[in-house]
């Protein structure tokens, strides 16, 4: 590989040959943590993108049963892989550090989730003032009148 040995520096360069098995196992786990989190974020995004013309609170996204069973099966099975992993790899002395970790990608993806919500209410707002302007304007003098 181009990285494991550097050629810019002339001088000496020691190599490491010990295989830290530990060292992949938990490069390992952080992936799939690393994936979790994603998959957290975009199912968090998308309760927003169900409902385009709606906010949260008007229409229940689980109406549409063929996102939410998509959803729940996402979260499920790597749900599963990664606590399988933490199980069988014998990661439960890391677990208080990763309840942290959790914690926070939780509360990151629901401020992600409000700040689409957010966005998503504005545009709303915007099209609705839109629709308005579109339906006063049609040459009359009440249409040249308008407030808008």
């Amino acid at each position: 590989m181009f990285l494991t040995e550097p050629k810019l520096y002339p001088g000496p360069v020691e190599k490491d040959d010990d295989d830290d098995g530990d060292y992949y196992q938990f490069l390992y786990f952080a992936r799939s943590c690393a994936l979790l989190a994603i998959i957290m974020h975009f199912v968090f995004i998308s309760f927003t993108f169900v409902h385009r013309d709606h906010a949260l609170w008007q229409r229940n996204p689980f109406t549409n049963r063929i996102w939410a069973i998509t959803c729940l099966l996402l979260l499920l099975l790597h749900g599963v892989i990664c606590s399988l992993q933490l199980i069988l790899e014998d990661f439960m002395s890391q677990v208080p550090k990763l309840l942290l970790a959790l914690v926070i990608l939780f509360g990151g993806s629901l401020l992600s989730m409000i700040v689409s919500e957010l966005a998503k209410f504005q545009e709303n707002k915007v099209n609705a003032r839109y629709q308005r302007r579109a339906r006063l304007d049609f040459g009359t003098k009440l249409g040249m009148n308008s407030p808008f």
